[in-house]
């Protein structure tokens, strides 16, 4: 016991050892997609450049999740070490995004172009797109094109707002599309 100030009490000093380790921060990251959506005749594809950005954690896995209809046929990017589409019990898909790791490197931004694949049945389309997923911040903007001879009207439009000068084929949101 140390004296106090003045003869007063007494302070106690002990250590406390730690038997763990602090745990690690967990893992927040953001996303933006910019995809283009080509309608033809028979299918519909997209290539979508997807931006990654780490702001806290060790990455492992960034997962986004997948709405509409079709599948995804090609991931690639400088960084990534693989990808896959996965479905949950209830049927909700997830594109999931594993990054090359490197010795003492923790990447803090990827860059990944998706490209994916429709069938058009019955002279109507639906399109994959991203959605926010695991994502702590997404952005999602959607520009549709069509082959030549192709007639292009949108009936139905949900979790997007038309971006104004992009004649009705042009689109931006932040949530599930």
């Amino acid at each position: 016991m140390d004296q106090g100030p003045e003869g007063g009490t007494g302070v106690f000093r002990c250590l406390i050892p730690w038997t763990k380790a602090p745990q690690e921060a967990p893992v927040f990251f953001s996303a933006a997609a910019e995809v283009i959506a080509q309608v033809g005749l028979e299918t519909v594809t997209s290539e979508q450049k997807i931006s990654f950005k780490v702001h806290q954690g060790k990455v492992a896995t960034l997962t986004l999740g997948l709405s509409g209809v079709g599948e995804v046929s090609e991931v690639t990017g400088a960084g990534l070490r693989d990808w896959s589409v996965r479905v949950a019990e209830n049927g909700v898909r997830f594109l999931d995004v594993r990054t090359l790791e490197e010795e003492g490197k923790n990447p803090t931004e990827l860059q990944v172009l998706v490209k994916t694949r429709a069938k058009v049945e019955k002279e109507r389309a639906g399109l994959v797109l991203p959605g926010p997923g695991d994502a702590t911040g997404f952005s999602l903007t959607v520009t549709a094109t069509t082959d030549p001879g192709v007639d292009l009207k949108m009936t139905r439009v949900e979790g997007l707002l038309p971006v104004e000068g992009g004649h009705n084929r042009k689109f931006f949101g932040s949530g599930v599309a």
